[in-house]
Order: C-alpha cells, then structure tokens, then sequence
C-alpha cells in the first residue's frame, strides 16, 4: 500500500470511527433487547436501520459542531449543515431506503440466527455506505471545504 493511500485510509479512519463505533455498540445492545422477537423481520430491519442512524448521526453532529467552534453560531450551523449534506446525503438515501433494510432482510432468509444475519447484512451495507460517503467527501466537500469559505469574509 503506498504512502497516500495509506494516508487516506487513516484519514477516513479518524474521521468515521467515533461514529461507527457507538452506532455498531448501539446496534448490538439494541439487537439484545427482550422486545426484539416479538417484530418480524421487515419491520425490525427498518427500527435497526433507524435505531442506528440516530446514533451515528448524534456522534457526527456533535463532532461537527465541536470542530467549528470558532465561528458564530449562525455560520456553524450553515457550515455543518450544509458540509454534512454535501457528504453524507446520496449515502443516506441509498443506504436507509435500498441497501440497509434490504441487505439485512435478504440475510435473514440465508441465515437462521438473526443475530448473525442482522450483523452480516449490516456489515455489507456499511461497505456499500463508506464507499459512497467517502466517495462524496474526496469528490464535494474535501475540495470546497465551507469553512474556508466563510472563514474568508
């Protein structure tokens, strides 16, 4: 792996691991629930899918604001707003209405425990999920960086 790419990748990292991390705890705490068996799979695949944007997007929204603390907080609000969108809002359409819900619903057929086929079906609309956010970043918000933008008025 060259120099860059493994840059990158370690950027990526930093940037989405706080997130990840509480959104999967979240997850997996949420899947223990005794109320849990009482759904049938459709519906549960969407509340996990709900459940766990919620807290991904609670972490990304108070790392957001954290990071732009030197602007007033009518810009902050335009700069993590409109930054987040930029970057996260094709990954978020594709992923809570297609990917999600139905990757993990198509692993529940495969595979016995639910348990196991939410995370696997999970697991596999993360991927489809980082690889257009990151997409996104490196394409939209990495270059126009609004900060920038506004720290320059």
């Amino acid at each position: 792996m060259n120099g860059s790419r493994k840059h990158k990748m370690k950027e990526w990292w930093y940037r989405y691991r706080y997130p990840e991390l509480i959104a999967t705890a979240v997850f997996l705490l949420f899947n223990l629930l005794p109320f849990r068996r009482e759904i049938d799979e459709v519906h549960f695949s969407f509340l996990i899918t709900s459940v766990e944007y919620i807290s991904y997007y609670s972490v990304v929204l108070i790392m957001a604001f954290r990071s732009n603390q030197i602007f007033k907080l009518r810009d902050r609000v335009i700069i993590v707003f409109s930054g987040l969108a930029m970057e996260f809002g094709p990954a978020i359409l594709f992923d809570l209405l297609v990917v999600r819900p139905m990757s993990i619903y198509a692993s529940s057929l495969y595979f016995d425990s639910s348990f196991m086929s939410i995370v696997l079906g999970s697991l596999f609309a993360d991927v489809v999920f980082y690889t257009l956010t990151i997409c996104s970043f490196e394409a939209w918000v990495k270059p126009t960086r609004l900060d920038r933008l506004l720290s320059a008025e």
